[in-house]
């Protein structure tokens, strides 16, 4: 057991009360109070604030054991212990409500008291650490300049958002909290909530997925979403990250317009480049030919070519005029 666990009884038997703090005595438990009454035990555990309350069901008094109980963990958050002579499903039902971290069935044993208190010191325990842990995550999801959402894996209803998100989407914690990914219709596809739902229960998480947002007043958006399950207020949630590429993706679709303006020009600038290409060597066939025409005529009138011999470039072995493609 834990080095002296400082426990208040609050038990309205005298005899009862007075055994037991003997047996925590010998179990090496301090014994800060003990009150017989619900009342008188809301004063010592406000004052003492100990490590934790056996809590007999049935008190005398206003206030039973139960009522007792739910006071002292709504205010302090202390753990308690019930002592109980009857275990009717009725009584049961109500205890429940209360959270209580174990029972204890008169009469009991010795061995029985001491496990179920060190059962529930270690559950307060666990559950103190759990909520500290709780607190740095919620003060660091707050702060963060990324949009999270956490949303309950069991039915999809938004358990919590931060600032980031409230300020993307323009709706505000109040608004999201406690409706569905659907009821709030953020998504402009709900087949890409279905797609992405769908992977993530398959495979666990999903990362740089793309889908297209609508916020509150319907202006488009474009988030690259990272996902994964989470264990969250002691149920299995859905922590999703997201990023606003809604700029990027802008950028991005006007330099592959860009782009294509410009590959466009290019192969208009070739297909006039080749048409001009093509009419200068038709004019160039046309010189060649009159040429050739004129030192004809010159033959026929036995006088010397008015033109030095010319070369095609289509002849074969074509080149340098004398070469053998000389005319």
């Amino acid at each position: 057991m834990n080095s002296h666990p400082r426990i208040l009884i609050v038990e309205d038997e005298p005899i009862v009360a007075a055994d037991l703090k003997v047996r925590l005595d010998l179990l090496g438990c301090q014994v800060v109070g003990s009150a017989p009454s619900g009342e008188k035990a809301l004063t010592l555990a406000g004052q003492l604030l100990p490590d934790l309350v056996l809590m007999d069901i049935r008190l005398e008094g206003a206030m039973d054991g139960i009522e007792t109980a739910q006071q002292v963990r709504q205010r302090w958050r202390l753990p308690v212990v019930y002592l109980t002579a009857y275990a009717d499903d009725t009584t049961l039902q109500r205890a429940k409500v209360t959270e209580p971290f174990g029972y204890i069935l008169k009469p009991f044993e010795d061995r029985e008291l001491k496990t179920v208190i060190e059962m529930a010191l270690y559950k307060h325990q666990a559950e103190g650490r759990l909520q500290k842990s709780e607190e740095k995550f919620s003060k660091a999801f707050q702060a963060s300049p990324t949009i999270m959402t956490i949303v309950s894996l069991k039915d999809r209803r938004y358990i919590e958002v931060n600032r980031a998100f409230e300020q993307y989407t323009g709706y505000t914690r109040d608004e999201v909290v406690g409706q569905t990914t659907s009821e709030i219709e953020l998504w402009a596809n709900p087949q890409e909530l279905e797609q992405a739902f769908r992977k993530l229960i398959t495979e666990g998480s999903y990362r740089d997925v793309e889908a297209r947002f609508r916020s509150k007043n319907a202006e488009p958006h474009i988030a690259r979403l990272s996902a994964e399950i989470i264990e969250f207020g002691g149920e299995r949630c859905i922590l999703t990250v997201a990023e606003d590429i809604t700029d990027r993706k802008r950028t991005e679709e006007e330099l592959n317009q860009h782009r294509d303006h410009l590959e466009e020009m290019v192969k208009e600038r070739t297909a006039e480049l080749e048409a001009f290409y093509r009419a200068m060597i038709g004019r160039e066939e046309r010189v060649i030919e009159l040429k050739e025409e004129v030192n004809r005529l010159c033959a026929e009138l036995n006088r010397p070519p008015a033109y030095p011999p010319v070369w095609r470039r289509d002849t074969p072995g074509g080149g340098a005029p004398g070469g053998p493609g000389k005319v």
